[in-house]
């Protein structure tokens, strides 16, 4: 299985960072429960009170929900087509 790092993610589609920028990415989950070394996304609304229980090791969110987690994100202008 492949991995990436999240500073390779971030380049690669233009996503601002927030966190370890060496944290290993190998594959994708849902927001709950969410895996570790997996990555997820945030859309907003009704799924916005599901991000403190999130077991998520990355997310793509927005800027505003970016302050909402405390973990590793990949901050884009629209989470759901990135």
């Amino acid at each position: 299985m492949s991995s990436y790092r999240l500073s390779e993610l971030a380049e690669r589609f233009s996503l601002a960072l927030k966190g370890d920028p060496d944290y290993e990415v190998s594959g994708v989950c849902t927001l709950l429960p969410g895996r570790e070394a997996s990555l997820s996304f945030l859309v907003g609304g009704s799924y916005r009170k599901q991000l403190a229980d999130s077991q998520a090791g990355v997310i793509i969110l927005s800027e505003a929900d970016a302050n909402d987690w405390a973990g590793n994100a990949l901050i884009s202008a629209n989470p759901h087509a990135d």
